[in-house]
């Protein structure tokens, strides 16, 4: 698929069937994040694979208790351990090197609908100062470095039974001044 249907057709995924996604689909996504633009070429990205069941299990826990913390809606979170999970890190919590980071975040969740697998993107857990704190120390995170999203990647279980029309361009392009 190219560059520009994978755009087109991309939504986020929350539902996954419980099937192993080669690591070389992983290893092709994260090549195509790393070919992101970054601010001075700092390339301030790591990434994170989680794969362990037991891992993504106490990750869906904390994501759970995050979702309640946060008076969040009632959401079934078997996403979260179905596929595989990613954790985008960044060196610093700077504005520059967060946007290239979240720019290679993009670049994943585009190659992973181009390899025909479903991606998630979630902040949910980090917006919890507490469970971002304990993702920290599940996953050995250094204090210099700093978590800014969860990717969840898998074979789509099922289609949403609605999607959100995107605007289109005429509703927010302008020329020249607004």
């Amino acid at each position: 698929m190219d560059a520009f249907k994978a755009m087109e057709t991309r939504h986020t995924t929350r539902s996954y069937h419980d099937k192993t996604v080669p690591q070389a689909a992983i290893q092709k996504i994260l090549g195509a994040a790393v070919k992101a633009p970054s601010s001075m070429n700092q390339q301030p990205w790591h990434f994170i694979v989680v794969n362990a069941k037991d891992a993504k299990a106490k990750i869906r826990r904390l994501y759970d208790q995050a979702r309640k913390e946060l008076n969040y809606y009632e959401q079934d979170t078997s996403f979260m351990e179905n596929g595989a999970l990613v954790v985008v890190c960044c060196n610093s919590a700077g504005d520059d090197q967060r946007f290239s980071c979240l720019m290679a975040a993009q670049n994943m969740l585009i190659a992973a609908t181009a390899l025909g697998l479903g991606s998630g993107p979630s902040i949910t857990l980090l917006q919890s100062k507490e469970g971002a704190k304990k993702l920290r120390r599940l996953l050995g995170i250094p204090k210099k470095i700093a978590p800014l999203l969860l990717v969840t990647l898998g074979y789509t279980d099922k289609k949403p039974a609605h999607y959100k029309k995107k605007k289109g361009l005429k509703k927010v392009l302008h020329e020249n001044r607004w």
